[in-house]
């Protein structure tokens, strides 16, 4: 099953962690690359229990609060953060639910989880 255009109507930027940057007291400050194309159109919509149990037999899942659907994008993994306007959802399940490379489910949760 595709996605519509319309049923992409937010967007979205991908990012996955960059160099850690010195941050002037001996520590490290996790830093974020965008992904080429970092902008993309995206369905989003709040996660329901029959998502949950979908994923459970692909990969642990923890409470998701959000389901997000987008084209494909090979560097979009477990450490991959998405950016909705001034939210930040850490992604917890990544599926190809074809198989065919053509499109991604994403389970999310709100904030940053470190990678």
């Amino acid at each position: 099953m595709s996605i519509t255009i319309g049923a992409k109507r937010h967007r979205v930027f991908l990012q996955n962690p960059g160099p850690p940057m010195p941050d002037g007291d001996g520590g490290y400050t996790l830093t974020w690359v965008d992904l080429a194309p970092a902008a993309v159109n995206a369905g989003i919509v709040a996660a329901e229990a029959q998502d949950l149990e979908r994923f459970k037999a692909e990969t642990v899942v923890a409470s998701a609060t959000k389901r997000v659907d987008t084209d494909y994008h090979p560097q979009v993994s477990l450490k991959t953060r998405i950016l909705f306007g001034a939210q930040v959802l850490s992604i917890v399940g990544v599926t190809d639910p074809d198989e065919t490379h053509t499109r991604l489910v994403l389970l999310c949760v709100d904030g940053t989880v470190t990678p």
